[in-house]
């Protein structure tokens, strides 16, 4: 019954329980990352696939990073590839 003390927000407990949703919201993004890529995709496809609303230029700096965080993870386990199209850009796309 430890008392976290994020950098934001307010302090809180339960922290398996953030745990356990922080794990689950991982690999929801995942699955949309791996989605998105079912037609070879880029980046900025995958991350419009994964933030659906607009977003502010502060915003889609942390999108990107998320996204490239995700991308980066599903190219290690080896269940996305990566490519250059013809116009120099990487192209994202599925394994199984």
């Amino acid at each position: 019954d430890v008392m976290v003390l994020p950098a934001h927000n307010r302090p809180y407990r339960e922290l398996r329980t953030r745990v356990t949703d922080l794990r689950d919201h991982h690999a929801e993004r995942l699955e949309i990352t791996h989605d998105a890529c079912a037609t070879p995709a880029t980046g900025r496809d995958v991350m419009k696939a994964l933030f659906t609303r607009e977003l502010d230029a502060f915003q889609t700096r942390f999108a990107i990073g998320e996204t490239v965080a995700h991308i980066n993870n599903l190219l290690h386990k080896g269940e996305l590839t990566r490519d250059l199209d013809e116009a120099g850009r990487f192209r994202y796309a599925q394994t199984m």
